[in-house]
């Protein structure tokens, strides 16, 4: 197993910079370390955006902080659902975008879209789409609502995503920012879900320029928004996209609020999925036990929560170290 280390003499810029040129330019990411064991699952349904410590008793802290990332993509069959690629409705596209969908070069700007969710709640979003139709794309999704929303994705880092030559979509969801609709919702109950939904389906809506693929999304939630990641993975409509990859930045027992991971290893076990978190919330070390081989696993220490982490400097520097890698290699067609 390996640990990761950041060396705080290197100049961080150059470290982000050099991390996105070998994402864009090579092929990024090796085999995740096997862990051995029972898992041992959180019971609690915390909701709140808090830090969890879980039980840390089921991992070390010493000898298994994985940095290596799992790149093998899965042909994960269609789930039983009842959240859909139909989530979107009335979608606005505002991003003038000279794509036809035949390849031609698209205007890689930043703009504000809005669509709607198949329950009627419409969300806005900052959205940048790849150079051509057919590349693939992120969803970041923020931590809880209202107190956050989709500024807190640092445009230096969304930037640096999409220097990889994929789609970026951050969205307020629903209670959050300018979009629509009860916060709660969104990590309560089906809402969530339906917000990732929507937003994977204006990103590949064929009819719409500068389309990404449907088979290489890739979805990143920060604290609660892992909720809404894991929600719509496990309960999408067997015709939607199933991601490539996730991210998990500072998940806790509220990520497992509506659907619990160890009765859906069949299914989580095949995805690419990067856990972030500092070392003050061990709870993502309970999974090391046991942990598919498509699983990674990196502890900032002492780091900050979610989207914190991201703090134009060590702390964002070690975090992208494998974010970037991770998340090009779920996201090449």
């Amino acid at each position: 197993m390996l640990r990761q280390t950041t060396h705080l003499g290197l100049s961080v810029r150059a470290a982000l910079v050099a991390v996105a040129l070998l994402c864009t330019f090579a092929a990024c990411g090796a085999n995740a370390a096997k862990s051995t064991g029972e898992v041992v699952p959180s019971d609690a349904d915390s909701t709140a955006d808090t830090t969890t410590s879980g039980d840390s008793a089921a991992a070390t802290t010493d000898a298994k902080k994985r940095g290596d990332t799992g790149v093998a993509l899965a042909d994960v069959s269609g789930l039983d659902a009842n959240v859909g690629a139909a989530d979107a409705k009335t979608i606005v596209d505002t991003t003038g975008s000279n794509d036809t969908g035949d390849g031609t070069t698209c205007k890689t700007d930043w703009s504000v879209v809005s669509f709607k969710t198949s329950d009627g709640v419409m969300l806005e979003a900052d959205y940048r789409p790849a150079t051509k139709s057919g590349r693939g794309a992120v969803v970041l999704l923020h931590m809880i609502p209202p107190s956050w929303n989709r500024k807190s994705w640092p445009l230096r880092v969304r930037d640096l995503l999409a220097a990889g030559d994929v789609a970026v979509l951050s969205i307020d969801r629903r209670g959050a920012g300018k979009s629509q609709g009860v916060a709660k919702d969104a990590y309560i109950g089906p809402g969530g879900a339906k917000d990732v939904a929507a937003a994977i389906a204006f990103l590949t809506d064929p009819k719409r320029p500068c389309a990404a693929s449907p088979k290489h999304i890739a979805l990143v939630g920060a604290s609660n928004g892992t909720t809404s990641v894991l929600d719509y993975t496990l309960s999408h409509a067997t015709d939607a996209p199933h991601p490539s990859a996730m991210v998990w930045l500072s998940p806790g027992t509220y990520t497992e609020a509506q659907h619990k991971i160890s009765v859906n290893r069949t299914v989580l076990d095949k995805l690419p999925l990067l856990f972030v978190h500092p070392s003050s919330e061990p709870w993502s070390e309970t999974w090391m036990n046991g942990a598919a081989a498509t699983w990674s696993f990196l502890q900032i220490k002492p780091g900050q929560h979610g989207t914190k982490l991201f703090d134009d400097g060590a702390m964002e520097a070690k975090t992208l170290k494998l974010l970037l890698p991770h998340i090009a290699a779920a996201t090449k067609p």
